[in-house]
């Protein structure tokens, strides 16, 4: 895999991931109210990143062992 990908790969999980946080943090701890579309584009986030992040599945596959 050439290293370019890699890096788009990783910073993929890593935005997937902060979304999830700011998400939790404003919805339960802040009491801010989401918009719909940032749901839409956190759930289109990791739909894209379980599909189609070759890392990801890597990850995972490492974690069930």
């Amino acid at each position: 895999m050439p290293s370019n990908l890699v890096i788009l790969y990783i910073l993929g999980i890593c935005f997937t991931v902060a979304n999830s946080y700011l998400f939790i943090i404003n919805s339960f701890f802040l009491q801010k109210t989401i918009s719909l579309v940032s749901m839409i584009v956190l759930a289109f986030a990791w739909v894209v990143t379980i599909e189609f992040n070759p890392l990801f599945r890597e990850l995972v596959a490492k974690w069930k062992k």
